[in-house]
């Protein structure tokens, strides 16, 4: 792996369409419309190369959640994390067909408390793993066996109704987990309240720099607000939106919607800083550094 400085990291690598694919010619359609609000005075010069990197992560993310949505609306298998006992029962993670609320739900007799526990995805601010949150640490260290809850597994969702707690079956089902998860809230909270995910509320604060999650990371409230929660939303629109169409349960979200409520660029705080780094943004993703 190439290392760069902290305030440079490299850019994702995601696995792009040829130029027959349609997701990728659908982004690259739009390139004028979303790049703008995802790097704010991008220089002529550099807006194909970056727009390139960001269609490449919106393929690859569309695809991912493609295959996540029927899957986690069937059921996922995983253990729910109960400090009060220590253990970390058999559980299954179910999305509804209106893909609003997560489902959890403890296998009888594992479970004695036999709680549903249902998270509104617009609810959801945070979702933190063990490798930047001591929070997650220390409900990690709350379970009796690790053999019940591997570390690298563990995801502790922020909602109103007090930290949740999931093992998912592996790392690779819990990264998979994060990225669509993105897309699923980043959808959800423009429906929910738009203005408020898009920074764009009088005398807010202004709109973070749009970045991804990097790989290994926690889900935080800075990877779902201002230009990047309407491009996360924009990833997800067609799979999400049939899928809501389907169950009858909401309307569409359009595509003119999103694109014209992409928010203002980044004005600059009071002592003259501007809200973005000088360089264009791109998508980034560095790996975490192991515990």
């Amino acid at each position: 792996m190439t290392h760069m400085p902290d305030d440079a990291p490299p850019p994702v690598q995601c696995a792009a369409g040829g130029a027959d694919d349609p997701l990728s010619s659908q982004w690259e359609e739009s390139i004028p419309e979303w790049i703008a609000a995802l790097s704010p005075g991008l220089p002529a010069a550099d807006a194909a190369t970056v727009a390139k990197e960001w269609t490449a992560c919106a393929v690859d993310l569309a695809r991912q959640v493609i295959s996540f949505v029927p899957n986690a609306s069937r059921g996922q298998p995983c253990r729910l994390l109960c400090q009060a006992t220590g253990k970390a029962v058999p559980a299954t993670y179910t999305l509804t067909s209106n893909l609003r609320t997560l489902c959890v739900e403890g296998e009888a007799p594992h479970d004695r408390l036999g709680e549903v526990h249902e998270c509104q995805l617009a609810d959801m601010r945070n979702i933190w793993v063990c490798a930047d949150s001591a929070l997650a640490r220390r409900v990690h260290g709350s379970i009796h066996s690790d053999l019940d809850a591997d570390l690298a597994c563990v995801v502790l969702i922020d909602v109103p109704s007090g930290p949740l707690g999931l093992v998912m079956r592996s790392s690779e089902a819990r990264e998979e987990f994060l990225d669509c998860m993105a897309v699923l809230i980043a959808f959800q909270r423009l429906r929910t309240d738009p203005g408020l995910p898009r920074c764009a509320l009088p005398g807010g604060l202004p709109p973070p720099e749009a970045r991804l999650r990097p790989f290994g990371r926690s889900l935080q409230s800075e990877h779902l607000s201002g230009p990047i929660c309407v491009w996360l939303a924009r990833v997800g629109e067609d799979v999400l939106t049939n899928w809501a169409q389907e169950a009858a349960t909401s309307p569409p979200l359009p595509l003119e919607s999103l694109e014209s409520s992409s928010p203002d660029p980044p004005k600059k705080s009071e002592d003259g800083a501007s809200a973005v780094h000088d360089q264009p943004s791109r998508p980034t993703r560095a790996s975490a550094s192991p515990i």
